[in-house]
């Protein structure tokens, strides 16, 4: 698949950690995050269309070798108005963390940050929590720490639908 443009690389996330590795530098500058706040607005990006194979919480951290990345994702690759969560940043990291369910398919983006042309080498790792159930009740649970797990969001099952009990606090 062309990392450049939607759907990008596709991926399965199964619970546990995949990482991958690329260039943004040979890329171009076909999308941004949407929001000033999270930066890509002039810079190449390298897109990938994940599917959760389990509900839970994801957690998306890139690590650019010399220059500062925004990280984005939506629940429609082309379409910035279906942003799930952003990040941006003048350091050499940044990291996103939002619930999924299962099925669930979304697109990611390592993009730069600020106003020039940040690009090159980055290392994407992204990592899905299972939610905890018990039935009826399942919970969402999002890893703060690697020793500690802090509770995110509560789903009540009824029937053949949900709602929600509680949202999580992303950051």
């Amino acid at each position: 698949m062309n990392p450049d443009k939607c759907p990008g690389e596709v991926v399965k996330l199964e619970p546990g950690s995949v990482t991958a590795k690329g260039n943004t530098a040979n890329l171009k500058n076909d999308y941004n995050s949407g929001t000033n706040l999270c930066g890509g607005g002039n810079s190449n990006e390298a897109v990938y269309t994940v599917t959760a194979t389990e509900s839970g919480y994801v957690k998306i951290d890139v690590q650019a070798d010399n220059f500062n990345p925004s990280l984005y994702a939506r629940r429609e690759c082309g379409n910035a108005d279906t942003r799930i969560n952003c990040a941006g940043s003048f350091n050499n990291d940044v990291s996103i963390q939002f619930p999924v369910l299962a099925g669930a398919t979304f697109s990611v983006f390592v993009d730069g940050y600020g106003t020039g042309n940040e690009a090159g080498p980055y290392t994407l790792k992204m990592t899905l929590t299972p939610s905890v159930c018990v039935k009826p009740i399942c919970q969402f649970v999002r890893p703060s720490t690697v020793d500690e797990l802090m509770t995110g969001l509560t789903v009540i099952v009824t029937g053949h639908s949900a709602e929600l009990a509680s949202s999580p606090s992303i950051s």
